[in-house]
């Protein structure tokens, strides 16, 4: 069987492979797999932490909108005005942006194999072959490891 890359594992017929940047950093053998479960959980790690950043972002995007149209009410307005009102246009439509793409990260739900071994519990988060579920399970199943879902 050729292997299945995803994100952060890749499937091969000597094991399953954790990757950063598409390099191995640490390899588990078949043999060593106690047990695996298919779970769903979020698509980040600390998504508490990156929910709340994206909260921030927008409230802060909010206060600096406010602010800006609350300036709409002088009456002469120099040059430096509207400088100040396009950049601060930029940081809000910034920081509006941020703010959406954290909240929708953090809440995101994804695929989760939990793989058991005698040392450890390792997450395998499947974040580009999800549409591919049964592949992955199928593969893993052909070398020896049963997958409760």
């Amino acid at each position: 069987m050729k292997e299945i890359i995803d994100s952060n594992f890749k499937l091969t017929s000597g094991g399953i492979h954790l990757t950063r940047n598409r390099f191995t950093f640490f390899l588990i053998p078949y043999a060593e797999v106690d047990s695996a479960s298919l779970n769903i959980g979020k698509s980040v790690k600390n998504w508490v932490i990156v929910f709340s950043l994206g909260i921030v972002a927008l409230l802060l995007a909010l206060l600096i909108m406010a602010i800006l149209t609350g300036t709409f009410s002088i009456d002469e307005k120099p040059i430096r005005y509207f400088n100040l009102f396009g950049h601060g246009l930029i940081v809000v439509l910034v920081l509006g942006v941020i703010g959406s793409i954290s909240l929708y990260g953090s809440l995101k739900s994804v695929p989760i194999i939990k793989i058991n071994t005698k040392e450890k519990t390792y997450t395998l988060r499947i974040i580009k072959n999800q549409e591919s579920l049964k592949d992955i399970i199928d593969f893993l199943e052909v070398f020896g490891v049963k997958v409760n879902k």
